[in-house]
């Protein structure tokens, strides 16, 4: 399983460790917890008002997104060559099976990782019960609407527009 923690990066590339998985499965579920991960990282900056790193974290939840689609539809059009993948149509319909997926795991993970036994330390280890309440909420209520409504995150903002709304109702609550 692909996760940010098994990305390193530096200013002149990157690696991922331990990758051996990543070719196992839906692609939708790596890129979900990816994402999900980001997510918790998000959480944890919101703890602690650090607004410049969850500004970061939104935007490269955006760009995860947005450059998975636009490198999807570059390398298609250059690789694919079997006949059925080249109908009218099956390159949309697919794209649109790993969005769904996607956003589908995005919230699974989110809620495996809040409620489940496997805890993330990003969240498990903000000292304000009240702030850690708050993280829990993002991921649970954000998890609903990635399960719920997985066939409308089409693009990277859909997800950073969900994060925010389900962050401003989680400090409401």
């Amino acid at each position: 399983d692909l996760h940010t923690g098994s990305i390193f990066i530096k200013e002149d590339g990157l690696k991922v460790f331990d990758p051996e998985f990543g070719i196992l499965g839906p692609c939708g579920y790596d890129i979900g917890n990816v994402i999900a991960n980001l997510i918790f990282a998000y959480d944890n900056g919101i703890a602690y008002g650090k607004k410049e790193f969850t500004d970061w974290i939104l935007k490269s939840v955006e760009e995860v997104i947005d450059l998975f689609i636009e490198k999807y539809n570059k390398y298609y059009d250059e690789w694919v060559s079997e006949p059925m993948a080249m109908v009218e149509g099956f390159k949309e319909y697919y794209l649109d099976g790993i969005l769904r997926d996607t956003a589908g795991f995005t919230g699974t993970e989110l809620h495996r990782r809040t409620v489940g036994m496997a805890n993330v330390t990003d969240v498990t280890t903000i000292e304000d019960e009240k702030k850690r309440l708050v993280a829990e909420r993002i991921n649970i209520l954000a998890g609903k609407e990635f399960i719920l409504k997985a066939d409308s995150f089409k693009c990277g903002k859909d997800y950073v527009d969900t994060i925010l709304k389900c962050k401003a109702l989680a400090e409401e609550l």
